[in-house]
């Protein structure tokens, strides 16, 4: 056997040991993505999935329809310009609190405050005001700041995501990906949410 034919046989093993390598891999690839999508496991995921399309849809509801309107007399809140802020006022109603564009808050009627609700969870929602612009008397609206009013449409497309991950299943790196994502952010995440509604 000459040397040409021995780097032959050498090469041909070579190629057959990581054919098989490669083989072994994609089995091991194939029980991992039949293990997580199949079972308890999988039932679970779907139940996290339905469970934050059910909280999108309550929010986009809340978010659409106002729930009752109260009028908000002077002297029971609280206002000020936020720190190192060049946009926004601060108003406190209770344990609200909202962010008015500053130019919107200059020359405000403190008596035309009304805190509208949300209809599913009652949570203050928007405050309206009236100001004076360049003579003209104007309504405003300021949202609850860091609420899922504020948030529309980027908290819907979030809850989305569970459900197209188990739609959309395929053996593939994203997927993986996106399914980590949803255990470990999106559903925690929902239940933060579900929690800061209901209290």
């Amino acid at each position: 056997m000459n040397h040409l034919e021995k780097r032959k046989e050498h090469l041909r093993r070579a190629a057959e040991m990581l054919a098989k390598k490669k083989a072994e891999e994609e089995a091991k690839d194939a029980a991992y993505y039949k293990k997580v999508t199949t079972g308890k496991r999988w039932m679970l995921f779907l139940v996290g999935a339905i469970f934050c399309l059910a909280i999108g849809i309550v929010a986009t509801i809340d978010t659409f329809v106002d729930g009752e309107t109260v009028k908000v007399p002077n002297g029971s809140f609280y206002h000020e310009r936020l720190p190192h802020s060049k946009a926004y006022a601060l108003v406190i109603i209770d344990n609200d609190t909202f962010t008015p564009y500053y130019k919107d808050f200059v020359s405000v009627d403190f008596e035309s405050f009304t805190l509208t609700k949300s209809l599913l969870f009652g949570k203050a929602k928007y405050i309206e005001f009236d100001a004076h612009t360049l003579g003209d008397r104007e309504r405003f609206i300021a949202y609850e700041w860091i609420s899922i009013f504020e948030w529309f449409p980027y908290l819907q497309i979030m809850l989305l995501i569970p459900l197209l991950v188990f739609l959309l299943k395929r053996q593939a790196a994203w997927f993986t990906f996106m399914r980590y994502l949803c255990l470990l952010l999106i559903y925690p995440g929902s239940l933060v949410i579900l929690y800061f509604q209901l209290v």
